[in-house]
């Protein structure tokens, strides 16, 4: 997958929430399949999943994050 950039205002966005988060953008793998891809993570939320750096995650599906295998 392509590394994905973050502009300031995606990454603000994450600024204003109350606690960690993620941001992701709604992929359709099909008619009937959706997933969605990390755009930015908070630190916390990184650690959570057990990546050292949010830029880690970049570009990873929330599918892969809760199924690694």
């Amino acid at each position: 997958m392509a590394r994905i950039t973050v502009s300031l205002e995606a990454a603000s966005l994450l600024q204003l929430m109350d606690g960690p988060a993620l941001l992701t953008k709604r992929v359709a793998l099909g008619a009937y399949i959706a997933d969605a891809v990390v755009v930015d993570a908070h630190p916390e939320m990184a650690r959570w999943y057990g990546f050292s750096d949010p830029s880690h995650m970049q570009g990873l599906y929330l599918s892969q994050l809760h199924d690694r295998d």
